[in-house]
């Protein structure tokens, strides 16, 4: 998924970007992104890859926050 960034969007416009899926080493397995420290609030996620096709067979999506590490 190299190249590829998420944005989380509200109806479609006011996209923030939320981050970069890791690197996987093929095919058939998980990538996992977070949107960093910081919440961000939409009802869209946007998934874009200008350089290659995008297949999915499952993805999850979730509302966790993760706590910046010392704070």
């Amino acid at each position: 998924m190299k190249g590829t960034t998420v944005e989380v969007c509200t109806d479609g416009s006011n996209c923030k970007q939320c981050g970069e899926p890791s690197e996987v080493a093929t095919s058939k397995q998980w990538a996992v992104f977070t949107c960093g420290y910081e919440s961000i609030r939409g009802n869209q996620i946007k998934i874009i890859q200008k350089n290659n096709y995008l297949a999915f067979c499952e993805m999850k999506v979730t509302d966790k926050f993760i706590k910046k590490p010392g704070a």
